[in-house]
């Protein structure tokens, strides 16, 4: 429990950066309908409202949760046990690995499909899956010799 003021001082920090972090969202939707006039419909205006609403929604819950953390004791030391705790810790890594490992799965059946039916949606795919696998690499990397 030594690392507990750490742990706020670190929490404090976060706290910051999601404040700031409820911008991007509205800085991206209003640039991009500023600069792209293109409308799609209803349907894809309706989707991409609920993408942002979504986005701001998880920011502001991860928000309040920072705020409980920095203003009640107890709720502090419940949280910093969570996340400390070894159990909780290998089931973490292990469900990361596995969503990986699945969605690399599922990508690598989705460009075989759309690689036969549309070209844009291919390239779009093999650019995700190329992004994850590089951003896996240099994590493997990092950790590699960091640990």
């Amino acid at each position: 429990m030594n690392n507990l003021p750490r742990y706020k001082k670190v929490t404090k920090i976060k706290l910051i950066l999601m404040c700031l972090a409820t911008l991007l969202p509205i800085l991206i939707v209003s640039s991009l309908e500023a600069f792209i006039k293109k409308q799609f419909g209803i349907t894809f205006l309706v989707l991409r409202y609920l993408v942002f609403s979504l986005c701001e929604l998880s920011i502001i819950l991860k928000i309040i949760h920072y705020i409980l953390i920095l203003k009640k004791e107890d709720y502090c030391l419940k949280i910093y046990t969570k996340i400390n705790d070894e159990r909780n810790i290998f089931i973490r890594a292990k469900t990361h690995s596995f969503t990986i490992k699945t969605i690399l799965f599922i990508n690598a059946i989705l460009l075989i499909v759309f690689g036969f039916i549309e070209p844009l949606v291919f390239i779009v795919l093999a650019s995700e899956s190329l992004l994850i696998i590089i951003i896996l690499i240099i994590s493997a990397v990092y950790y590699n010799k960091k640990y």
